[in-house]
């Protein structure tokens, strides 16, 4: 018989812890709450490494791919990117014109995509804080979304009730950009603008007829 036997209890949230992330070593952990704080956390001593604060009402942090930046969205409605090591904020996005919920970075972290109120999924890239593509499909706000382990497929569950499965577009799954030099070529980019707006069609027809079957 499996049993399960909590270890420790950290209190240091003040309000609703909305997210937790663990970290690839299972050494840290980031926790967003709605009282303005995201605490980075020592899983082995059990005890507090790091708070970082702000005048929002956080829906979720996120470690980056290399985990040495967090991310995270809240009431604000703007994406915010942290030094990990010292708290502080190195840049700030305008996400949305309503709150963002949730968010999620492709595995090679160099792009990643958030969803919230206005029920619109957006895929931004990571370095360059552009967002190159957008779709909607939800009648509500998307209150989860998760990219597939295949990093083809992107999963969104509405406040609706709906579960959207979306098709990552081509050039995010082919994008080649140079680790010493971040940043998506000319082409690239021609690219990417022009299949903007066939991406938001088709991907909004493709995910409405399947929720319909």
């Amino acid at each position: 018989k499996q049993t399960q036997v909590m270890e420790v209890s950290l209190k240091e949230h003040r309000s609703r812890v909305w997210s937790i992330q663990v970290s690839k070593d299972s050494s840290q952990a980031v926790s967003a709450s709605s009282d303005g704080s995201c605490i980075l956390w020592d899983l082995r001593k059990h005890s507090r490494l790091l708070c970082m604060f702000e005048t929002t009402a956080f829906k979720q942090a996120l470690l980056n791919t290399e985990e040495y930046q967090v991310l995270t969205v809240g009431s604000d409605r703007k994406i915010t990117y942290w030094e990990k090591f010292d708290g502080q904020i190195i840049r700030s996005l305008e996400g949305s014109e309503k709150e963002l919920s949730t968010l999620d970075i492709t595995a090679e972290g160099k792009h990643f995509i958030s969803g919230g109120q206005d029920g619109i999924l957006r895929i931004w890239n990571y370095d360059e804080g552009i967002c190159y593509f957008s779709a909607e499909g939800h009648s509500g706000s998307i209150n989860k979304l998760k990219i597939s382990p295949d990093q083809k497929k992107i999963v969104t569950v509405g406040s609706e009730g709906a579960i959207f499965l979306w098709d990552m577009p081509a050039s995010i799954l082919g994008d080649k950009v140079d680790p010493e030099l971040p940043t998506l070529t000319k082409q690239e980019k021609v690219e990417e603008k022009s299949v903007k707006g066939s991406i938001k069609g088709s991907v909004k027809g493709s995910v409405k007829s399947t929720i319909k079957k």
